[in-house]
């Protein structure tokens, strides 16, 4: 085996080992942010909902009706495009490069 060889191979695992965790790492910050994101969806289009429903009514801050039909809602809608997506890229390669 030429001299080096074998130090290259286990530096190229190391550097795989490294960017997977990271990618691991990353995907928890993203899923985090993703859940974050969701929340403040929902909070900014409840309050909306109430603040609309002030205009022409007397209708209090906290509506657990309107909270139950905003956080429904805005889930349907975004389970519905999660699962099309993963429908999309479960398909493998050629799909995710077509959707590019």
């Amino acid at each position: 085996m030429p001299a080096g060889v074998g130090g290259a191979r286990t530096a190229i695992m190391t550097d795989f080992f490294e960017r997977q965790e990271r990618a691991r790492r990353r995907t928890a910050w993203f899923l985090l942010l993703f859940v974050l994101t969701l929340l403040a969806l929902t909070a900014a289009i409840y309050f909306g909902a109430v603040f609309v429903g002030n205009l022409f009514g007397n209708v209090s801050w906290w509506n657990p009706k309107v909270f139950g039909w905003t956080a429904g809602s805005l889930a349907v809608i975004v389970g519905t495009g999660t699962a099309v997506r993963f429908a999309q890229l479960r398909e493998g390669g050629p799909a995710v490069a077509e959707l590019l």
